[in-house]
């Protein structure tokens, strides 16, 4: 009797074995998939995928408006430091395929990029009505110290 107790155990933790490598199989695949599938978004487009982009995306216009200092705030919070952004006052961009644009300060970058990709694949009203021109937003740097505002807009060729 214990040997067929044994026997039947052991089956049974055959079975589970078994079961437990498929799913570790399936586990695996998925991943290779999953890391396939990052692969192919991070590959570089070819030129007749970057020539549809840059005909069905609009460009959009970043304009540096106004700069606001706290220097209550800096005296009282901030080390001092010699070098900030070099953006100024009316200073213009123009952001293709909803990319960054050269010397663009990263900080201003990171506060608008959502909006200048949203823009640039055509959505807007941002916010139900927010703004007078439905395609476009008006956005604030990180900078808690010295905010620059940007008015960013699509650019209608």
């Amino acid at each position: 009797m214990t040997q067929i107790l044994l026997r039947k155990l052991l089956t049974a933790f055959s079975r589970i074995q078994l079961l437990l490598t498929a799913l570790l199989l399936l586990l695996l695949i998925q991943l290779l998939l999953l890391s396939n599938l990052r692969r192919t978004k991070e590959m570089p487009l070819d030129e007749s995928q970057a020539v549809f982009l840059s005909d069905s995306m609009k460009k959009v216009k970043i304009t540096a408006i106004r700069q606001t200092t706290y220097p209550d705030l800096m005296e009282k919070y901030e080390n001092p430091i010699e070098h900030t952004c070099d953006i100024k006052e009316g200073q213009q961009w123009i952001a293709i395929d909803g990319q960054c644009p050269e010397r663009m300060c990263p900080s201003a970058w990171s506060s608008m990029q959502q909006f200048v990709e949203s823009l640039a694949h055509g959505q807007g009203n941002f916010f139900d009505g927010w703004m007078k021109n439905p395609m476009s937003a008006m956005i604030s740097c990180n900078d808690g110290f010295r905010p620059f505002s940007f008015y960013i807009e699509v650019v209608n060729e």
